[in-house]
């Protein structure tokens, strides 16, 4: 396991160096993305589910175009290895989920496919907020077999009662009002998580990051969000049903043939 986790602080290093190489190419950063998308297979083999921060690391360096490449990627790979490594000391780490190697290779060219073109057309336009059209896509899109359907669908539903609870709190209360909303917001979600209530725990806790990193135009930036994350995670719901239709075992496959994921 360590070797892993090491290997995915490594990675992200990797891929922040090149996607800040990128920054100026909306070609090469696409591509950048694409590529970091298709990496996260082995890993996601592994069970760690912690490569899909490396099409999110492209997409947000490749946006802000800050820094040095070899600065950022210590930065980055640094500060990977001791979030791991507090998570790992904590016991705060999610339970291993087996991923079969025929999702994780559909997972990871579908996001490939999307991530490649958001961060293109994001640096091409330069999109302020761009890396988080990705950052929603990749958090709904999972590479386990619940996060291709119900999962999937449950989490596209709360992001979108999520964006509108954003709207509600940015148009009609006031800065001091909205923190006290976002508090309850936290607590609220934490409440759902824990009884296992994926669509209501992101309808509430998708205002957070929305919000909290609005600066001083409370509703242009926060409604900037919210827009990209829709189309995220609309993306994500829509692809999601393509592997599921992919992956779904066909007529005359044997038992753990070519459809059946679960037994690849």
């Amino acid at each position: 396991t360590w070797g892993w986790l090491g290997a995915t602080a490594a990675a992200t290093g990797v891929t922040v160096a090149l996607a800040t190489l990128a920054a100026a190419s909306p070609l090469a950063a696409g591509i950048t993305a694409a590529a970091a998308a298709l990496a996260q297979a082995p890993l996601n083999r592994r069970t760690l589910l912690l490569g899909a921060f490396l099409p999110i690391d492209v997409a947000v360096f490749a946006s802000i175009s800050a820094g040095s490449p070899l600065g950022n990627a210590l930065w980055a790979a640094a500060g990977a290895a001791v979030i791991f490594f507090a998570m790992h000391r904590a016991r705060i780490a999610a339970p291993a989920i087996p991923v079969a190697l025929g999702l994780s290779r559909v997972h990871a060219v579908g996001c490939a496919l999307v991530c490649g073109p958001l961060v293109a057309l994001s640096v091409a336009f330069s999109l302020p907020h761009g890396y988080w059209a990705v950052a929603a896509f990749m958090m709904i899109f999972r590479p386990v077999s619940l996060g291709t359907g119900r999962s999937a669908a449950n989490r596209l539903a709360g992001t979108l009662g999520g964006l509108a609870v954003v709207a509600v709190i940015a148009l009609f209360l006031p800065h001091w009002a909205a923190a006290l909303a976002l508090i309850g917001c936290a607590w609220i979600g934490v409440g759902f998580a824990v009884m296992g209530d994926e669509r209501r725990q992101t309808l509430w806790t998708t205002p957070l990051p929305i919000l909290l990193g609005s600066g001083g135009d409370t509703l242009g930036a926060a409604w900037s969000r919210a827009e990209l994350m829709g189309v995220g995670a609309i993306l994500a719901v829509l692809v999601a049903a393509g592997a599921q239709r992919l992956l779904r075992p066909r007529d005359g496959d044997p038992p753990g043939g070519h459809g059946n994921p679960a037994a690849q």
